[in-house]
């Protein structure tokens, strides 16, 4: 009998220690899960946190930028406001302060073009004075700088004796046809007479001499680029208001032969801008157009 006893008690205690053991490692398997778990969600919150915090770093830092741009773009603005104030203050160096050729009117009478292209009527009658020592006249509006110019020049030991100044268009006419008929003498052709002739003698109603602003001095011949009027004129006749009207380069465009003795009144600012920019009075009419 006790031997069966013995058996049978033998099989329960094991039960009862299996699940003894089984209940410890149900216990502490929990407790590790319920630990990782709590660490899970720590890290979590850290990364959150870590995140918002990034975040709040990033917007910080893109309004640190955004405020130092428009920081450096306000200040370039000024910058260049500033430039552009100073550039808009500067003169130009494209041409003299003295005149503005964009507002200039070309219709003046001391810019009045009498050439091939722009004849004068046979009874046009300009304003006229007689030039002081002698019986030659000149425009009225003109005649003092003239003699302006004739006074300093003597100052200076160079007589500027004048030649020639107003012509009339009967005098003109009868100058050309006496020119004309010279080269007929020689051999030419009536028109190739009158083609030469225009380019020394003007035809009538072409010349400025009629417009009572041109001058011819002493000695009227090649000769005269080689004396001491030429060079003190050379010099000084813009400071008066006169120019070299048929200058050697420019034959093409005037149509009328070099003459160093020949000069023309167009007025102190607009002399000194054609002998700077070296264009003749065609040319400078041309450029008061375009940029009318």
């Amino acid at each position: 009998m006790k031997k069966r006893r013995n058996g049978s008690i033998w099989p329960a205690a094991i039960a009862v220690l299996m699940l003894a053991i089984c209940g410890i490692v149900i216990y502490i398997v929990n407790n590790r899960i319920e630990d990782t778990v709590s660490q899970v969600s720590e890290s979590v919150t850290s990364s959150a946190t870590t995140t918002t915090d990034i975040s709040d770093t990033v917007s910080q830092e893109s309004s640190d930028n955004s405020e130092k741009s428009t920081s450096l773009t306000t200040s370039e603005n000024s910058s260049s406001n500033a430039n552009s104030s100073d550039i808009s203050s500067r003169p130009a160096t494209s041409q003299p302060d003295k005149i503005d050729t964009s507002s200039c009117d070309i219709n003046q009478w001391y810019l009045k073009l009498a050439n091939y292209n722009n004849p004068l009527p046979s009874d046009y009658e300009p304003e006229l004075k007689t030039i002081k020592n002698t019986n030659l006249k000149f425009h009225a509006k003109a005649v003092s700088a003239l003699e302006e110019m004739i006074a300093a020049a003597k100052k200076d030991g160079v007589d500027l004796s004048v030649a020639s100044a107003y012509r009339s268009y009967s005098r003109q006419t009868t100058l050309y046809n006496n020119e004309v008929n010279s080269y007929v003498q020689q051999g030419y052709e009536l028109e190739e007479a009158r083609q030469v002739a225009a380019m020394s003698v003007a035809v009538p109603g072409t010349s400025e001499h009629h417009l009572g602003l041109a001058v011819d001095f002493y000695p009227v011949s090649e000769k005269f680029e080689s004396s001491a009027q030429y060079n003190w004129l050379k010099k000084n006749a813009e400071k008066y208001g006169f120019i070299l009207r048929y200058p050697t380069e420019k034959q093409s465009i005037t149509r009328i032969k070099y003459e160093p003795w020949h000069y023309r009144f167009v007025g102190k600012e607009h002399a000194e801008f054609m002998n700077e920019h070296n264009m003749c009075l065609e040319e400078y009419i041309e450029y008061l157009k375009d940029r009318q």
